[in-house]
């Protein structure tokens, strides 16, 4: 059975006017077919795209100009692949990413990795707690049903404003970083966090259930007590960013980015890795 969030299938790139563009901070390998396909490409367009690519033992990628950037991201925030080729000839992890797809038991679960910010804006846009739904049968299910329906405990998946404690401050230094302006957001969270106030309300519940949503694939090797303790301290991560540079939807998005889209930091955090 496949579940998706009640918001999937609303989810749209923002392009151009995405502020915190995914074309950025990580190198992007380019599947065999594409690359063929790219080699092939005539013009001017398709000059540009050989000189952006590169080549490893494991293939080819796009790798990074001095900027950080994608060389194939114009100025406008569009991609030129896309403005020249169509969505069609862009590499399979650009026609996927920010959408996450994972084998959790006997279910398929769908979902856009919360990095995004138009993925965000969609989370945290209802009033209402987060539901996910199924096509076959076709049904809404909230995250207690879920749960129930994996056999976890079903308990009320809900915000605790409470900060985290000592241990997962510990294990959170040890995480990578994402990029060079992290250990001085960490620093900054460590050094606040214990005089700061935690907000709670449904907005705060949304994105802990939509974390522990993206944990569920670790369900049969890790405890399930700690992926929810995991979720509760990510959303905390970013409750205290609000409370410290008020409400933005770009904190999820960081937490995501250091968090969520490095199975080592996941790791880590689990007490998996020393």
């Amino acid at each position: 059975m496949i579940l998706k969030p009640d918001f999937y299938d609303r989810f749209q790139c923002k392009a151009g006017a995405c502020t915190n563009t995914c074309c950025k901070t990580w190198e992007i390998d380019i599947d065999d077919e594409t690359a063929l396909y790219y080699e092939q490409v005539p013009g001017a367009l398709g000059d540009r795209i050989r000189q952006a690519m590169a080549f490893n033992e494991e293939g080819a990628y796009f790798g990074l100009n001095e900027a950080g950037f994608c060389p194939l991201l114009r100025k406008d925030g569009l991609c030129d692949i896309i403005c020249g080729l169509g969505d069609e000839a862009l590499c399979d992890i650009c026609a996927l990413h920010p959408r996450f797809f994972l084998d959790v038991q006997e279910h398929e679960f769908w979902g856009v990795g919360l990095c995004c910010e138009a993925a965000a804006e969609l989370l945290t846009e209802s009033e209402k707690p987060l539901t996910f739904v199924s096509e076959d049968p076709e049904r809404t299910w909230t995250i207690e049903e879920i749960l129930n329906d994996l056999g976890l405990p079903a308990d009320k998946v809900q915000f605790d404003p409470a900060r985290p404690d000592a241990t997962f401050w510990q294990r959170l230094q040890k995480t990578e970083a994402v990029d060079d302006a992290w250990p001085g957001e960490l620093s900054e969270l460590l050094e606040a966090a214990p005089d700061l106030q935690l907000p709670a309300g449904l907005y705060y519940d949304r994105i802990l259930t939509y974390f522990l949503y993206r944990l569920l694939e670790l369900a049969e090797e890790v405890p399930f007590a700690e992926l929810k303790n995991l979720a509760q301290d990510m959303t905390a991560l970013v409750a205290l960013m609000d409370v410290l540079h008020g409400k933005d939807l770009q904190h999820i998005c960081r937490i995501s980015e250091q968090v969520e889209y490095s199975t080592v930091n996941v790791d880590v955090l689990l007490s998996r890795l020393p």
